[in-house]
């Protein structure tokens, strides 16, 4: 499938499995995961990567990724109720950005993001990626949970 915003193509949203079958990758992506990626994308202006596994280079991160957007259920990559599973999960990595000043970056502007995005959720501590998702809340504040 194409592009789905003006950076993103559908297959970095979904794993391998997904991608290969005879579905459309659309089906198994939200309007949040896409909407998040984007505005992570312009308003840092640094590329951002989703699954990297159809890259000309996949290990341009270290790691192919494959598991960083929507998941199945029998994804082995994070707890039985990860958002992912909901298709309302995602995980960004930005080369050459601190993912602390993202955070707090989200954190002074909850607002901004959540009304552009749907935003509600975000992990706390990690280093080598954003996970970013939409969870239903009741209160209208920014969710940090621990990773794992």
């Amino acid at each position: 499938m194409g592009n789905i915003s003006k950076n993103f193509s559908s297959w970095e949203f979904v794993p391998p499995e997904i991608d290969e079958s005879n579905r459309p990758n659309e089906w198994y992506i939200s309007e949040f995961q896409v909407k998040i990626a984007q505005f992570i994308r312009d308003r840092f202006g640094k590329p951002v990567y989703i699954n990297t596994y159809k890259l000309s280079d996949p290990k341009k991160l270290g790691l192919v990724f494959t598991q960083s957007g929507t998941r199945l259920c029998s994804s082995n990559i994070g707890s039985l109720l990860s958002q992912h599973g909901f298709k309302s999960g995602v995980d960004l990595k930005i080369i050459g950005i601190n993912y602390e000043e993202i955070r707090q970056d989200i954190r002074d502007n909850f607002k901004l993001y959540h009304d552009a995005t749907g935003l509600t959720t975000i992990e706390k501590d990690t280093e080598t990626w954003l996970h970013c998702d939409n969870r239903n809340t009741t209160e209208n504040k920014l969710f940090e949970v621990a990773y794992k």
